[in-house]
């Protein structure tokens, strides 16, 4: 999980405020499409599974993050999500996101 650390550390420090969920939170990852840090013409998608919490069953965190050439806090955008199901999670993606996801090669 240290590239999913390193990754919020970067994006708290410019776009990514008040997540939904933290690494820390992490049973697993389940699909992670794109960059591994973040930098000039970065992009990522982020799937995990969350660690059960007391009274809750498995919950799902997603992760986006961009930026374009001019790098992080200037243009740039991240955001999180935490659902209950899979379906729910993949209804905050936009069309083009929803394709990388499911076109992906097995």
């Amino acid at each position: 999980m240290s590239d999913l650390s390193e990754m919020f550390a970067d994006l708290q420090g410019c776009c990514l405020h008040e997540p939904q969920w933290t690494p820390e939170e992490v049973q697993r990852e389940i699909t992670w499409i794109g960059d591994r840090h973040t930098g000039s013409d970065s992009s990522s998608l982020v799937i995990v599974l969350l660690k059960p919490v007391r009274d809750r069953s498995w919950e799902y965190g997603l992760l986006t993050q961009s930026e374009d050439y001019t790098g992080h806090g200037c243009q740039c955008g991240s955001m999180t999500a935490r659902e209950p199901t899979l379906l729910k999670l993949l209804s905050h993606l936009d069309g083009d996101e929803l394709l990388k996801v499911v076109s992906r090669d097995a």
